[in-house]
């Protein structure tokens, strides 16, 4: 069993609303797992993720982006600036200095999660990937509604040039890679690119998942078994 807990922080100028669940297990786990949502998505897509992860002994959390659910913002305005420093508020506020996290992110928080790992260094002791993104240095600054972002990121001949594959490349923490079966979001190009820079890492293993598409938020939280495959492969590949 788990309790949850509803909170609200202050970042970047918004109010951010997130979820905070502590396992009840005799001993919890010292990492704690922060889930980060893909764009457009919202902590409630990931709520019966964050309880089977608190279900193995992690504390989980997980927030809404400005923007997006019980947050403040609007989406026009968010860049991928912003997005790492509201994921970096919510560890300062509510995980203890002296404790690892575990990073889980979705979709466009790929690149989020690279980031916050630059932020963090050896603090980050796992990540968890599903339909990743990156994007390039330049998109850094820019807000998603400026048509400029679609255009540059459109070019395919910029991936390269996000920063997150130097990263991911250099993180010897356990990883895992999880890729849907069909996804219509992201090309395949760009998953290569991100899978070969993982290589090299020992503790990097990949999961495909049949019949789900890029929107694995969504879709992890309608499917209980595909859920319990995926904690299960983080914990036996962090054993």
């Amino acid at each position: 069993m788990s309790v949850i807990e509803e909170g609200t922080l202050a970042a970047s100028q918004e109010v951010l609303s997130y979820f905070d669940i502590a396992s009840e297990q005799a001993t919890a786990r010292e990492e704690h797992v922060v889930i980060l949502p893909g764009s457009g998505c919202t902590k409630s897509m990931n709520r019966a993720l964050a309880r089977d992860f608190a279900g193995c002994g992690y504390r989980t959390l997980c927030l809404d982006f400005s923007g997006h659910g019980e947050s403040s913002g609007n989406f026009a305005d968010l860049t991928l600036a912003r997005r790492r420093g509201q994921a970096a508020a919510l560890i300062e506020a509510c995980i203890p200095a002296q404790h690892p996290v575990i990073l889980a992110g979705f979709s466009m928080s790929a690149q989020t999660v690279a980031d916050l790992i630059e932020t963090l260094g050896d603090r980050v002791a796992g990540i968890v990937l599903g339909a990743p993104a990156v994007y390039p240095r330049a998109l850094r600054e820019v807000p998603f509604g400026d048509p400029s972002f679609l255009q540059l990121l459109s070019d395919s001949e910029t991936w390269s040039d996000s920063p997150a594959l130097a990263v991911f490349s250099a993180f010897r923490g356990k990883t895992l890679l999880l890729l849907p079966e069909c996804d219509e979001q992201v090309p395949a190009a760009m998953t290569e690119l991100i899978e070969q820079s993982m290589r090299a890492n020992p503790w990097f293993a990949k999961q495909a998942v049949p019949d789900a598409d890029h929107g694995l938020d969504e879709w992890f939280g309608q499917h209980p078994e595909a859920r319990r495959t995926l904690v299960a492969t983080f914990l036996t590949a962090s054993s």
